[in-house]
């Protein structure tokens, strides 16, 4: 099948998951070549005019050059996964299915600048307003995995509780600090510092289930966890520098509540 003509997708060139997954649509053929564009770039965009700016920093924008027309968020997606594999129309138009996609979107889409943040940005970066409750259902998804994650690679060693028992208190001192510091901003470095959790956890558990399947080795378990800590240090000192980037940054004008 070719690729869907005179559609462009307006995309965080910014954002890592964003740049791969636009980028997968046109190098597959599900999108033309030229089927996207930088939202950093849009006022240069044939198609400008149509999109709403502020709307499609928080649900990505396809534009329909031909017949004048944007979708977005959700329905931009579905509508290219449609147009290739029409056979998934009937489960796309389901509406529990939309509904918890929807949901599904919104906590990525909200948090994606946590989940894979922006060293650097400016007033033309696309980047989406604080969602109150999406950054805290975010920071709620993101610590259950991450016990769930650290309480298997404790049980590798025998210490699963002391292992949840110790993060449960690393993590109300932080929760007490942030909000003495950051008040009403805390989310902020919370969510950072969830995320954090995540990806020890993603560190750990090859290292876990290699042990489980091939037996421990003192050596080769401290030079794995020596590798998974130099790969998480800097990660610890980036975003921790991102969180306070952000809480400076932030305003009022650009916080949602529930909305």
């Amino acid at each position: 099948m070719k690729p869907l003509k005179n559609h462009v997708i307006i995309y965080d060139a910014e954002c890592p998951m964003c740049a791969i997954y636009t980028g997968a649509f046109t190098q597959y053929g599900w999108l033309e070549k030229n089927g996207r564009w930088k939202y950093s770039e849009i006022e240069q965009f044939e198609g400008c005019h149509l999109v709403d700016k502020n709307k499609s920093r928080h649900e990505i924008a396809l534009v329909d050059l031909e017949n004048k027309t944007v979708h977005y968020g959700l329905d931009s997606m579905l509508f290219i996964v449609a147009y290739k594999l029409p056979f998934l129309k009937p489960l796309f138009e389901n509406t529990v299915f939309q509904v918890v996609m929807k949901q599904l979107y919104s906590l990525i889409s909200y948090n994606r600048k946590v989940i894979a943040p922006s060293s650097k940005e400016n007033e033309q970066s696309c980047t989406p307003d604080f969602h109150v409750f999406y950054r805290f259902a975010y920071i709620m998804v993101a610590l259950y995995l991450a016990l769930l994650g650290f309480y298997y690679v404790g049980n590798s060693y025998d210490i699963g509780i002391s292992v949840i028992l110790g993060i449960a208190g690393f993590w109300i001192l932080n929760v007490l600090s942030s909000i003495y510091v950051m008040q009403e901003k805390a989310l902020i470095y919370l969510g950072q510092l969830a995320t954090i959790f995540l990806i020890g956890v993603l560190l750990s558990l090859p290292i876990a289930i290699a042990t489980h399947f091939l037996g421990h080795s003192l050596v080769g378990e401290i030079i794995a966890f020596s590798i998974a800590a130099a790969v998480l240090i800097p990660q610890i000192i980036r975003r921790v520098k991102i969180a306070w980037r952000d809480y400076k940054k932030l305003t009022f004008d650009n916080v949602q509540q529930f909305a």
